[in-house]
């Protein structure tokens, strides 16, 4: 079986993004894991990406974060195109804002 690979990104629905329920940059909090604020909804709403490689180089279709037949994390085969396929998930694609160095003070 033929395996195709997906993720989670932000989303790109413009009206979701219009009212304020898409991609949200802010810093995160101290000893918080990434699956437990994507769970809360911390990153927004987050739409589910297949991929036809491990790079992410060919993306096949997405499923908005509405839809109510995209494959979850406990999906391990997808229909595509009248074919069922295996699926891998990869980490999520997220933009987490990155702070900036702290300035470097060198004693005289």
């Amino acid at each position: 079986m033929i395996t195709l690979y997906a993720r989670l990104e932000p989303t790109t629905d413009s009206f979701i993004i219009a009212a304020g329920e898409g991609p949200v940059y802010r810093p995160i909090p101290a000893g918080a894991s990434i699956e437990s604020l994507i769970k809360k909804g911390f990153f927004g709403k987050l739409d589910t990406v297949i991929y036809r490689d491990a790079e992410c180089t060919e993306q096949l279709f997405r499923h908005n974060c509405f839809s109510s037949s995209r494959p979850t994390r406990r999906s391990k085969t997808i229909m595509y195109n009248c074919f069922r396929y295996a699926l891998a998930w990869l980490p999520p694609k997220l933009d987490i804002p990155v702070a900036p160095p702290a300035p470097v003070r060198i004693a005289a």
